[in-house]
Protein backbone atom coordinates (compact mmCIF):
# COMPACT_ATOMS: atom_id res chain seq x y z
CA UNK A 1 0.00 0.00 0.00
CA UNK A 2 1.71 3.42 -1.27
CA UNK A 3 0.56 6.49 -0.54
CA UNK A 4 -0.89 8.51 -2.97
CA UNK A 5 -0.53 12.20 -2.47
CA UNK A 6 -3.22 13.67 -4.79
CA UNK A 7 -5.60 11.63 -2.80
CA UNK A 8 -4.67 13.25 0.33
CA UNK A 9 -4.89 16.32 -1.10
CA UNK A 10 -8.28 15.79 -2.42
CA UNK A 11 -8.84 14.70 1.28
CA UNK A 12 -7.47 18.24 2.92
CA UNK A 13 -3.96 17.56 2.94
CA UNK A 14 -1.26 19.88 2.01
CA UNK A 15 1.37 17.23 1.13
CA UNK A 16 4.96 17.99 0.30
CA UNK A 17 6.68 14.77 -1.22
CA UNK A 18 10.74 14.89 -0.68
CA UNK A 19 11.32 11.69 -2.43
CA UNK A 20 8.82 9.45 -4.45
CA UNK A 21 6.85 7.17 -2.84
CA UNK A 22 9.60 6.70 0.17
CA UNK A 23 9.37 10.26 2.58
CA UNK A 24 6.78 13.07 2.38
CA UNK A 25 5.38 15.71 5.05
CA UNK A 26 1.90 16.54 5.60
CA UNK A 27 1.34 20.40 6.37
CA UNK A 28 -0.37 21.56 9.93
CA UNK A 29 -1.35 17.87 10.91
CA UNK A 30 -1.65 19.25 14.47
CA UNK A 31 -2.13 22.53 15.64
CA UNK A 32 0.54 24.56 17.46
CA UNK A 33 -1.21 25.46 20.74
CA UNK A 34 -1.83 21.70 20.71
CA UNK A 35 1.47 20.71 20.36
CA UNK A 36 2.98 23.02 23.11
CA UNK A 37 0.07 21.74 25.66
CA UNK A 38 1.52 18.57 24.72
CA UNK A 39 5.41 19.18 25.41
CA UNK A 40 4.19 20.57 28.87
CA UNK A 41 2.32 18.04 30.10
CA UNK A 42 4.54 14.72 29.00
CA UNK A 43 7.97 17.08 30.51
CA UNK A 44 5.87 17.15 34.28
CA UNK A 45 4.77 13.73 33.62
CA UNK A 46 8.51 12.50 32.76
CA UNK A 47 10.47 14.72 35.08
CA UNK A 48 8.51 13.47 38.34
CA UNK A 49 9.16 9.37 37.33
CA UNK A 50 11.86 7.26 38.23
CA UNK A 51 13.73 5.74 35.16
CA UNK A 52 11.78 2.81 33.57
CA UNK A 53 8.55 2.87 35.17
CA UNK A 54 4.97 2.11 34.32
CA UNK A 55 2.69 5.44 34.67
CA UNK A 56 -1.22 4.98 34.22
CA UNK A 57 -0.90 2.54 31.40
CA UNK A 58 2.20 4.10 29.99
CA UNK A 59 5.69 2.89 30.15
CA UNK A 60 8.88 5.73 30.46
CA UNK A 61 12.57 5.25 29.69
CA UNK A 62 15.36 7.70 30.20
CA UNK A 63 17.97 6.56 28.03
CA UNK A 64 21.94 8.40 28.42
CA UNK A 65 24.18 6.18 26.55
CA UNK A 66 22.42 2.87 27.56
CA UNK A 67 24.43 -0.50 27.27
CA UNK A 68 23.72 -3.59 24.97
CA UNK A 69 21.37 -1.76 22.54
CA UNK A 70 22.06 -1.82 18.22
CA UNK A 71 21.59 1.83 18.07
CA UNK A 72 23.18 4.31 20.71
CA UNK A 73 21.04 7.50 21.70
CA UNK A 74 19.87 10.12 24.29
CA UNK A 75 16.51 10.44 25.23
CA UNK A 76 13.93 10.42 27.32
CA UNK A 77 10.59 8.62 25.91
CA UNK A 78 6.63 7.57 27.14
CA UNK A 79 5.03 5.72 25.28
CA UNK A 80 1.38 4.44 25.63
CA UNK A 81 -0.03 0.98 24.50
CA UNK A 82 -3.45 1.48 22.34
CA UNK A 83 -6.48 0.06 24.57
CA UNK A 84 -4.92 0.94 27.85
CA UNK A 85 -6.31 3.92 30.03
CA UNK A 86 -3.42 6.86 30.33
CA UNK A 87 -6.11 9.35 31.61
CA UNK A 88 -3.52 12.35 30.36
CA UNK A 89 -5.32 15.48 28.48
CA UNK A 90 -7.29 15.68 25.33
CA UNK A 91 -4.84 17.12 23.74
CA UNK A 92 -2.62 14.06 23.81
CA UNK A 93 -6.12 11.96 23.15
CA UNK A 94 -6.48 14.49 20.20
CA UNK A 95 -2.42 13.47 19.02
CA UNK A 96 -3.21 9.77 19.73
CA UNK A 97 -6.43 9.56 17.77
CA UNK A 98 -5.77 11.92 14.71
CA UNK A 99 -2.27 9.57 14.42
CA UNK A 100 -4.40 6.05 14.79
CA UNK A 101 -6.82 7.44 12.35
CA UNK A 102 -4.52 8.48 9.58
CA UNK A 103 -2.12 5.39 10.37
CA UNK A 104 -5.68 2.96 9.50
CA UNK A 105 -6.68 4.84 6.05
CA UNK A 106 -3.82 5.90 4.85
CA UNK A 107 -0.62 3.35 5.72
CA UNK A 108 -2.15 0.17 7.07
CA UNK A 109 -5.07 -0.91 5.55
CA UNK A 110 -7.02 -0.54 8.52
CA UNK A 111 -5.09 -3.27 10.53
CA UNK A 112 -6.78 -3.81 13.78
CA UNK A 113 -4.48 -4.51 16.51
CA UNK A 114 -7.31 -5.70 19.11
CA UNK A 115 -7.10 -9.40 19.86
CA UNK A 116 -4.37 -9.85 17.54
CA UNK A 117 -0.04 -11.00 17.47
CA UNK A 118 -0.17 -6.57 17.05
CA UNK A 119 0.15 -3.79 19.20
CA UNK A 120 -0.19 -0.39 18.76
CA UNK A 121 1.66 2.45 20.89
CA UNK A 122 1.81 5.99 21.19
CA UNK A 123 5.79 7.50 21.89
CA UNK A 124 6.34 10.84 22.53
CA UNK A 125 10.44 11.62 22.45
CA UNK A 126 12.46 14.27 24.05
CA UNK A 127 15.90 14.88 22.23
CA UNK A 128 17.35 17.21 24.75
CA UNK A 129 19.50 20.18 23.69
CA UNK A 130 22.94 19.29 24.65
CA UNK A 131 23.13 16.32 22.18
CA UNK A 132 20.02 14.50 22.51
CA UNK A 133 19.97 12.24 19.35
CA UNK A 134 19.42 8.62 17.93
CA UNK A 135 22.03 7.27 16.00
CA UNK A 136 21.17 5.21 12.57
CA UNK A 137 18.62 2.74 12.61
CA UNK A 138 16.15 0.63 10.49
CA UNK A 139 13.11 -1.64 11.08
CA UNK A 140 11.14 -4.59 8.87
CA UNK A 141 8.65 -2.41 6.55
CA UNK A 142 5.54 -4.07 7.37
CA UNK A 143 3.04 -3.83 9.27
CA UNK A 144 3.92 -0.19 9.65
CA UNK A 145 4.33 0.16 6.07
CA UNK A 146 4.92 4.12 6.85
CA UNK A 147 6.53 5.63 9.72
CA UNK A 148 4.81 8.38 11.01
CA UNK A 149 6.54 11.35 12.94
CA UNK A 150 5.00 14.41 14.27
CA UNK A 151 6.93 17.62 15.25
CA UNK A 152 5.99 18.53 18.50
CA UNK A 153 8.62 21.59 18.64
CA UNK A 154 9.74 24.40 16.02
CA UNK A 155 13.36 24.32 14.77
CA UNK A 156 15.00 27.48 15.68
CA UNK A 157 12.84 28.49 18.33
CA UNK A 158 13.12 25.44 20.91
CA UNK A 159 16.07 24.28 19.10
CA UNK A 160 18.56 25.03 16.29
CA UNK A 161 20.52 22.10 15.07
CA UNK A 162 19.29 18.77 14.89
CA UNK A 163 17.02 16.62 12.60
CA UNK A 164 15.32 13.33 11.82
CA UNK A 165 17.41 12.52 8.78
CA UNK A 166 16.19 9.17 6.00
CA UNK A 167 18.38 8.01 3.39
CA UNK A 168 16.63 7.05 0.45
CA UNK A 169 17.16 3.63 -1.98
CA UNK A 170 19.21 6.25 -4.15
CA UNK A 171 21.47 7.20 -1.09
CA UNK A 172 20.08 10.78 -0.24
CA UNK A 173 20.25 12.13 2.57
CA UNK A 174 16.87 14.17 3.23
CA UNK A 175 17.12 16.40 6.65
CA UNK A 176 13.25 16.58 7.15
CA UNK A 177 13.78 19.90 9.28
CA UNK A 178 14.60 21.77 6.27
CA UNK A 179 11.06 21.82 5.00
CA UNK A 180 8.61 21.33 8.07
CA UNK A 181 7.69 22.84 11.22
CA UNK A 182 5.88 22.20 14.29
CA UNK A 183 2.63 20.67 13.83
CA UNK A 184 3.60 18.99 10.38
CA UNK A 185 3.45 15.19 10.04
CA UNK A 186 6.34 13.53 8.58
CA UNK A 187 5.77 10.21 6.76
CA UNK A 188 8.63 7.54 5.62
CA UNK A 189 8.80 4.29 4.12
CA UNK A 190 9.38 2.34 7.34
CA UNK A 191 12.52 0.29 5.75
CA UNK A 192 14.23 3.12 4.97
CA UNK A 193 17.57 3.73 7.19
CA UNK A 194 16.99 7.15 9.15
CA UNK A 195 18.33 8.86 12.37
CA UNK A 196 17.90 12.14 14.68
CA UNK A 197 21.15 14.15 14.37
CA UNK A 198 22.78 15.91 17.43
CA UNK A 199 20.52 18.41 19.26
CA UNK A 200 22.21 21.22 19.68
CA UNK A 201 25.21 19.55 20.65
CA UNK A 202 27.54 23.33 21.80
CA UNK A 203 25.03 23.20 24.66
CA UNK A 204 24.80 21.81 28.40
CA UNK A 205 22.72 18.80 28.25
CA UNK A 206 19.71 20.10 29.59
CA UNK A 207 16.15 17.95 30.02
CA UNK A 208 13.04 20.85 29.71
CA UNK A 209 10.61 21.57 27.66
CA UNK A 210 12.89 22.74 24.59
CA UNK A 211 14.98 20.25 22.44
CA UNK A 212 13.39 18.53 20.16
CA UNK A 213 10.08 16.67 20.82
CA UNK A 214 8.29 14.03 18.11
CA UNK A 215 5.20 11.89 18.51
CA UNK A 216 5.47 8.18 16.54
CA UNK A 217 2.80 5.15 16.66
CA UNK A 218 5.12 2.42 16.01
CA UNK A 219 3.18 -1.14 16.16
CA UNK A 220 4.91 -4.20 17.49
Amino acid sequence: MEIDPSKLKLDGYSVIELAHKQVYVVQDFLERGTCTNIVREIHNVMKAMPQRKLHKGGFFSFDVLPVGTESQRIFRSIEYKEGESYQLSESVDLLCNLMKQFQMKWLTGNISCHHSQYARRLQITHYPRGGGFFDWHEHPRFPVNYGMIVNLSQNGENYHHGATEIETDGGKIIRTEEFCNIGDLILFRYDLRHRVGPCDPENDLIFDTNGRWTSIMPIY
